[in-house]
């Protein structure tokens, strides 16, 4: 603790493993107390820090918990975060850009991630474009989604997603285009 202490004060802008799990606690705690804007806000400061601090060669998130010892498995938080980055959106629409920003990055920086991880991510934020009232870019990204992901894709789309066929139709047209690649 004691250096952790003195890197604070000797280096405050300088990302420590420390400061990611301090950002990632106060996240936490500000969340138990129903303080989301200030938990999201700790959060954004939580991936800032960990995007400063991650090696390069890292780009699979379950490698993180492995690699680097943290009071926080990385799989869940960042899992946590998008959840609460969707609750907020619902309550205050200001928040879709940082949603959207958030999931594009982590499908960017961490790419070897399970597909369900990613597949996740990257339609969470097209679901954000979309609820931003960028409706075109949103059904852009979707389909990149679906044709990334033909078998597994699952998401079931919120009902105001015009997207012109029900989840099983969708899931059935993409089973039929993967087969027919072959």
């Amino acid at each position: 603790m004691a250096a952790y202490d003195l890197s604070v004060k000797l280096a405050p802008n300088i990302p420590t493993r420390e400061k990611l799990e301090e950002y990632q606690y106060i996240g936490y705690k500000s969340f138990e107390q129903g303080e989301k804007n200030s938990g999201i806000h700790f959060w954004l400061q939580a991936w800032k820090t960990f995007k400063d601090l991650k090696d390069t060669d890292v780009k699979f998130v379950n490698e993180l918990d492995v690699r680097y010892s943290s009071a926080y498995s990385f799989n869940e938080w960042s899992n946590k975060f998008e959840e609460e980055l969707r609750v907020i959106c619902h309550e205050d629409k200001t928040f879709l850009k940082i949603r959207a920003n958030f999931c594009s990055d982590f499908a960017k920086v961490l790419p070897e991630s399970f597909p369900d991880v990613i597949e996740k991510m990257l339609f969470s934020e097209a679901e954000s474009y979309y609820l931003m009232g960028k409706k075109e870019l949103a059904l852009k990204k979707l389909n990149k989604v679906i044709k990334k992901f033909p078998y597994i894709s699952r998401w079931k789309f919120p009902s105001e997603f015009p997207y012109p066929y029900t989840y099983q139709q969708q899931s059935n047209i993409r089973k039929n285009e993967a087969i027919n690649k072959k």
